[in-house]
């Protein structure tokens, strides 16, 4: 997916010679044309720029702008910052050995799972996956985050890897969040120390 993005750079024509003092302040006189020039930004869907223009343009130029970048979904160098970054994280979450750490790697590898991007989000799954109820703490803390996708993302992950079935809405008033989120707090508890005893 692409987006299009146009902005306009004012340019101060004075003799035809361009102004360079920058913007007019109030009571300047000022003895010139201002012309505007348009300046066109092509986005990828994670906001990189893949070509700029500016200056005016018939339609057929800008259709062949589209063209050439006809199947780009990245700015160069994305995909290896992309799978660096992910591998990263991941490597976070298998050593983390304390349980701050691994809060915080939970909540690294649930944000990977919540962004666009798909490319990385079986191996984010698996590596929580791995984790086991480990990773149930940090799940439960990602239920409170401020970002839409995360909760969503950790409800998922949650419910499946417990097997538990309870309500969340990530796109609920933080009230009911958070009634929600303790009640899923107080069921991971009630399934930890039920297995505890049993083993």
């Amino acid at each position: 997916m692409m987006q299009a993005r146009t902005s306009s750079r004012r340019r101060a024509w004075h003799d035809d010679s361009v102004d360079s003092r920058g913007p007019v302040t109030p009571g300047e006189e000022l003895h010139s044309r201002r012309l505007t020039v348009p300046a066109f930004r092509l986005l990828n869907i994670g906001g990189e720029v893949l070509e700029s223009v500016s200056g005016y343009h018939s339609a057929g130029q800008f259709v062949d702008l589209l063209r050439r970048n006809a199947g780009k979904s990245e700015a160069p160098g994305q995909a290896k910052v992309e799978l660096d970054k992910s591998n990263e994280l991941l490597e976070q979450l298998k050593k983390a050995t304390k349980p701050k750490e691994r809060k915080k790697a939970v909540l690294g590898v649930v944000t990977l799972l919540a962004s666009p991007e798909r490319r990385h989000r079986q191996k984010a799954k698996g590596a929580l996956f791995a984790e086991g109820k480990r990773a149930w703490p940090g799940l439960l803390s990602c239920l409170s985050d401020r970002r839409l996708a995360v909760r969503a993302a950790a409800f998922d992950i949650l419910s499946e890897a417990s097997a538990q079935e309870l309500p969340f809405d990530a796109f609920a008033p933080v009230a009911m969040r958070s009634a929600q989120a303790e009640a899923w707090k107080r069921r991971v508890q009630e399934v930890t120390t039920t297995e505890s005893k049993e083993q």
